[in-house]
């Protein structure tokens, strides 16, 4: 087999002489690798800035309503500041919570609230429709009045940082007549309004 000789250099390489390795050569500028982007953590509250309440098709002003009484339905929608989807766009959402507070509930021992996400980026003319919130979630209350806080479904945090989903519809999913479902929340102009917060 071939035998290749090599002259013995005393006392090391030199700057920018080759190894016989095949490894990187000795001395020089490195590449640098860029440290990581840090990533921050905020946790941001905004407080609704529009609501409206309906009994069948007509507006009943900005007090939110929910089920049936004397056989009319009652629905409302509420929704958050254009800043809102400004502070969201590009984030990635850990936790998003909604606080509605209720002001009657048909029972003194309260009831089930039920809310839906929706698109709606002001309050519309007609009543959502049954049904039309996605990523419905709820609220149990034990007293005829009082707020809550309520944990909106993970499933629905993409579509609020893609600006799909602006606002919060209130009772379009129930389709009981039962009064146990009848209640009614403060909206925008009341005291405790709904607030929205998230990190």
């Amino acid at each position: 087999f071939p035998v290749t000789i090599r002259p013995r250099v005393e006392g090391g390489l030199t700057s920018g002489q080759p190894t016989t390795a095949g490894g990187t050569p000795y001395g020089g500028a490195q590449p640098v690798t860029p440290p990581s982007p840090v990533k921050k953590t905020y946790t941001k509250t905004y407080t609704a800035s529009w609501s409206r309440g309906w009994r069948g098709s007509s507006i009943v002003g900005n007090e939110l309503r929910h089920g049936y009484y004397s056989g009319t339905k009652y629905t409302g929608m509420f929704g958050f500041p254009s800043q809102l989807q400004s502070d969201l766009a590009g984030s990635t959402i850990s936790r998003m919570r909604v606080y509605v507070y209720a002001n009657h509930w048909y029972y003194s021992s309260g009831g089930t609230g039920y809310f839906g996400c929706v698109g709606n980026a002001s309050a519309p003319s007609s009543p959502p429709a049954a049904g039309v919130g996605d990523y419905v979630f709820s609220g149990k209350w034990s007293t005829k009045s009082g707020g809550l806080w309520m944990n909106v479904p993970s499933g629905s945090w993409p579509h609020w940082v893609s600006g799909a989903i602006k606002s919060i519809s209130v009772g379009d999913f129930v389709s009981s007549t039962s009064p146990s479902f009848y209640s009614r929340y403060n909206g925008v102009g009341m005291s405790y309004p709904p607030i929205v917060t998230g990190k």
